[in-house]
């Protein structure tokens, strides 16, 4: 891997990654808590949570666009404290307004963080790409686990203020990323080229949007509803925030496995037979008794977010011009177009309930898998 210079920024900005992103699903995991707390509805707790997804999806995309340009190194760690006072404040807020507001603030850190990290990260791998963004990836994945792992340990005992100190080691790697890591070196570009790129690629591109989208749609569809439906069967909200852990959890090791094998076995071929597995994976997890909702929650984790770096890296080889602004669309756009659908289901949980809601969550990746095989190569062409 990397030594020197580089492997410092490396894992500095991998450590930051997963610590960024470990705050995504304390509002979800917390809802059983504050819907009550805050007196506030399903479909007004699923905007909540749909404010936070589509405020980065549209934030992501124009910062890294910005980022291609002009070395803005600032927005790395400025961002991080965005997200460390949005997610230290989602425990404690004194009302609905008070809570959408620390929402726009922690989506907006996240946006400026991760355009600029993911890019800085591409640079410095060059022929390791694969690799590197692989580990990178992973570790926000890992953090997409850690953050409801930290939230059920410490509920008990503090309440929902878990939340306040819980943002520390954000402010803390915050000022590592300022010490660490060093401007990118921007080249000039052109201002029609990423345009044209889009046109040249046009159609395999709107694939890659709609399939990550369609992805993410199963996975914060699943990830929003799973600790609520686990309460409504007369689990504990521990319990739904071990469920999501162990979901999120090997989903950071799907991500990285995904990534090896891509470079092996090509990777529409890990993005199609990831997206397939996961539907069966889900049914298991929300219909089978006892252990197998572990076991489902893993397999979910796994498979749906095996094909999350083939897709990132097929979309970065496409724009090798324009990969902040690539990485922006597959990692934050896709993820909030995501997080629209999360309002509509809410509204459809309310009317015929959290079980068939979440059972249209974990079919989605069947729609996805459909639209990657339409990946493959012409004929003539070997692998995928």
């Amino acid at each position: 891997m990397l030594s020197g210079r580089e492997g410092r920024t490396f894992w500095t900005l991998s450590l930051a990654h997963m610590i960024n992103d470990s705050y995504v699903f304390f509002l979800p995991t917390l809802l059983p808590l504050l819907i009550p707390s805050l007196d506030i509805s399903l479909t007004a707790a699923g905007l909540a949570v749909g404010l936070y997804q589509v405020i980065g999806a549209l934030a992501q995309p124009f910062l890294g666009h910005l980022a291609d340009r002009y070395s803005l190194r600032w927005m790395s760690f400025v961002g991080l404290v965005g997200t460390a006072i949005g997610a230290g404040g989602v425990g404690v807020a004194p009302s609905y307004w008070a809570l959408l507001l620390l929402m726009i603030v922690g989506a907006v850190g996240t946006s400026a963080y991760h355009p600029v990290a993911t890019a800085t990260i591409s640079d410095i791998a060059r022929a390791r790409r694969g690799q590197a963004m692989s580990i990178y990836i992973t570790a926000g994945n890992v953090g997409l686990a850690v953050g409801p792992a930290a939230l059920g340990l410490g509920l008990p005992i503090w309440g929902p203020a878990i939340t306040v100190p819980l943002a520390l080691p954000c402010l803390l790697i915050a000022l590592a990323v300022y010490v660490v890591v060093p401007p990118r070196v921007v080249r000039g570009r052109g201002p029609g080229s990423f345009g044209a790129t889009i046109v040249k690629h046009r159609v395999t591109l709107g694939k890659l949007l709609g399939i990550a989208t369609l992805r993410s749609w199963a996975n914060v569809g699943l990830g929003t509803f799973l600790p609520l439906l686990l309460v409504e069967r007369g689990l504990s909200v521990e319990d739904g925030a071990t469920a999501l852990t162990v979901l999120l959890l090997f989903g950071g090791i799907g991500g990285l496995v995904g990534g090896f094998l891509s470079d092996r076995v090509g990777r529409d071929a890990v993005i199609v037979t990831s997206l397939l597995l996961s539907a069966p994976a889900g049914w298991l997890m929300l219909h089978a008794p006892g252990i197998w909702l572990w076991i489902g929650a893993a397999l979910v984790g796994f498979t749906l977010n095996g094909a999350l770096l083939a897709l990132t890296v097929r979309a970065q080889e496409l724009m090798p011009d324009s990969v902040a602004m690539v990485s922006g669309l597959m990692l934050g756009f896709t993820v909030g177009m995501g997080g629209l659908a999360v309002p509509p289901l809410a509204a459809l949980a309310e009317w015929v309930g959290l079980a068939t809601v979440a059972d249209i969550s974990a079919a989605l990746p069947l729609l996805a898998g459909a639209l990657a095989f339409t990946l493959r190569r012409p004929a003539g062409q070997t692998g995928w």
